[in-house]
């Protein structure tokens, strides 16, 4: 027996709606009043609207850029979901599920916002590192332990 169920809602409806797909879509309201929340003398929140991808490359791209960058994340998703499931590594599955919740999360970002909603930023004295968000630490999170995965024989058989 085949029960489908239809939900109609949009930001429009339910203004929440970007909290629930990630903790990080809950920022902008945080951080808008203020220009810089500063944490600690190493972090502070500030919030950044980055329409291309790292380091802002390819910013001017526009409204084909956003549609091509959403369609390029769906068809690596799709096919990060089929390496897990050929995968017999329990440490890589995890790192590549990491990978797809960050991309998953700036994707919700480019459909809501138009741009991914970059906030943190590390600093040491005065270098100032990218600002990024939660979804870039769990997509280089993943990205390492994909790597691990795949260079422990090398480092074995040395």
């Amino acid at each position: 027996m085949d029960i489908s169920l239809s939900f109609n809602i949009t930001s429009k409806s339910f203004p929440e709606l970007p909290a629930l797909f990630s903790a990080s879509k809950a920022i902008p309201a945080v951080i808008a009043p203020s220009p810089i929340i500063a944490i600690a003398r190493f972090l502070d929140l500030v919030l950044v609207y980055n329409p291309g991808i790292s380091y802002g490359i390819f910013s001017n791209g526009g409204e084909i850029q956003r549609i091509f960058l959403i369609v390029l994340s769906v068809i690596i998703i799709a096919y990060l979901i089929y390496w897990i499931r050929s995968s017999t590594s329990k440490f890589l599955s995890f790192g590549l599920c990491l990978i797809i919740g960050g991309a998953l999360g700036n994707m919700v970002d480019r459909i809501i916002y138009g741009k991914v909603v970059d906030f943190i930023s590390l600093h040491v004295f005065d270098y100032y590192w990218y600002v990024f968000n939660i979804a870039d630490i769990a997509i280089v999170s993943g990205g390492l332990s994909v790597l691990m995965v795949s260079t422990k024989d090398s480092f074995r058989n040395s």
